[in-house]
């Protein structure tokens, strides 16, 4: 969605996770950080304390949707460990609907790390303690190629790319 704004100037460049189709040559793509993906379940859930993805075989699973980045990184974990791919029972494209579904359920979610970091407090989900680290999103600024940013819009997209790596420094998982 937000790379046909792009075309037009409106915005100007996009933060955003790097769509899973190959971006033509008209996008110039500016690589941030790439996310780790956390795995996320509600307080006295039976995986809670899982330290590896062969303990989660089995479990039932809402997801961001189907074909989000988030999802492909879990299932390509999943492949490199020789593991079923884990199956969804249902999306949902809101953080917040998917939270409260695994708040409320014996679903078990998966959000970036560093989403589940800042929001832990108020969601009250518990991260399972994976020994394995999910790759997650990667993170990019994408501009139209052609774009002529204005030295706001250049100096705001720093801003961008240096909070992004200090957020990434600071709230990347546990090894």
């Amino acid at each position: 969605f937000a790379l046909a704004g792009l075309r037009e100037g409106a915005p100007d460049f996009a933060v955003m996770s790097m769509p899973a189709e190959r971006l033509g040559s008209e996008f110039t793509a500016r690589p941030v950080y790439t996310t780790t993906v956390a795995v996320i379940v509600r307080a006295g859930h039976p995986l809670a304390n899982a330290q590896h993805l062969s303990e989660l075989v089995g479990a039932q699973w809402v997801w961001p949707s189907v074909h989000s980045s988030v999802t492909r990184g879990l299932a390509r974990a999943f492949r490199q460990a020789r593991l079923p791919e884990p199956t969804c029972l249902t999306t949902c494209e809101t953080l917040t609907g998917l939270e409260t579904l695994v708040a409320n359920t014996d679903l078990v979610g998966a959000v970036p790390f560093e989403v589940q970091r800042a929001r832990a407090q108020s969601n009250g989900l518990h991260t399972v303690p994976l020994l394995q680290t999910i790759e997650g999103p990667r993170v990019a600024v994408l501009r139209w190629a052609d774009a002529r940013p204005t030295p706001a819009s250049a100096d705001l997209e720093e801003a961008f790319v240096q909070a992004a790596r200090q957020l990434a420094r600071g709230t990347q998982a546990p090894a």
